[in-house]
């Protein structure tokens, strides 16, 4: 479906006449995504020593934002390495901040602006931490600072999570 109506997309949100068009990292994301998991565009071909079998892995597009395989990949790797090798065992607290509609487009798009929005939300939740839990004196809380930002069909979202 989407190899079908790709080309149709593009041109409907593309207006040369006042600047709009589709942001690059879109595009690019849509058109790597057409050829993800397809053996023609490249692989890699693996053999078991033990077992003595081949096998032929297709190369993904490793999106981010688009492609459901390569997007749950990326997503299931980095909770992993979170959970084995970066949190400690101890009671942990989740934050998210989710922005109002008016906002929501301009720090999806916006990194720095993005970057000064994630500042003040880890400020104010690391003092408020380390003001409410009986940790020594001159130690800091530890945050993991989540981005998720992207476009739904409906609208843009931008979430932050500690």
């Amino acid at each position: 479906m989407i190899q079908q109506h790709l080309l149709t997309f593009e041109q409907e949100w593309t207006d040369k006449s006042d600047g709009r068009t589709l942001p690059s990292f879109v595009t690019d994301e849509l058109h790597d995504f057409l050829g993800c998991g397809i053996l023609a565009r490249g692989l890699a071909q693996l053999f078991c020593p033990t077992c003595h079998e081949r096998y032929v892995v297709a190369w993904s597009c490793k999106g981010r934002g688009f492609c459901p395989s390569c997007g749950g990949r990326r997503m299931n790797a980095g909770a992993l390495t979170l959970v084995d090798h970066v949190l400690p065992e101890v009671p942990i607290r989740q934050f998210v901040l989710t922005m109002p509609f008016p906002l929501r487009f301009p720090l999806a798009f916006d990194g720095k602006l993005l970057g000064q929005v994630l500042r003040i939300f880890t400020d104010t939740v690391a003092a408020k931490q380390c003001s409410c839990s009986k940790i020594a004196p001159g130690s800091t809380c530890a945050l993991v600072e989540l981005d998720c930002r992207g476009v739904k069909t409906t609208s843009a979202y931008c979430k932050l999570e500690l």
